[in-house]
């Protein structure tokens, strides 16, 4: 039983190759850009940091290089609402323990109930550290602004229980 001619499998004689179409590496590369430009226009552009709501954050650090600016030290995350004194007792034991954290460094300054926000732009942290830290737990705060060790942008670390 004889196929007709085009459902057949196309082959091409010996020695003879079918001509590849050029691949247009710009018009590929063009397009990938654009396909990622509608994505990020669809999910939407990263906005300025605001302040995790329900949070605020405690801590104490050795010295910064101007009044307003937070130096390296630790914090921690408490709920915004907390009336046991949850911050004021987390100060009082980082600045206890501090030397553990930092070796040859002590606690001189405390702030308490500051928001995310606030502590992130007097730390030099890019965006809202809280949702990376879990409530009452000390992290080490890592400043773009300390006195001695300024670091090129802050981060926090967690450091203990």
């Amino acid at each position: 039983m004889s196929r007709h001619p085009s459902s057949s499998v196309h082959r091409h004689p010996v020695g003879s190759r079918p001509q590849r179409r050029r691949f247009d590496v710009r018009r590929v590369l063009s397009l990938a850009g654009a396909a990622l430009a509608a994505l990020g226009l669809a999910v939407g552009a990263p906005t300025a940091a605001h302040a995790q709501s329900g949070y605020r954050v405690c801590g104490v650090y050795n010295s910064s290089q101007s009044t307003g600016a937070i130096g390296t030290g630790l914090v921690t995350k408490v709920w915004k609402d907390d009336n046991t004194n949850t911050c004021g007792e987390k100060v009082a034991w980082m600045a206890t323990y501090y030397a553990n954290a930092w070796p040859g460094s002590t606690a001189e300054q405390s702030y308490k109930m500051m928001t995310c926000e606030d502590f992130a732009t007097r730390s030099g942290i890019s965006g809202d550290p809280c949702p990376g830290m879990t409530v009452n737990k000390i992290y080490r705060n890592y400043s773009a602004y300390d006195l001695v060790h300024p670091q090129s942008h802050g981060w926090v670390q967690f450091w203990t229980n």
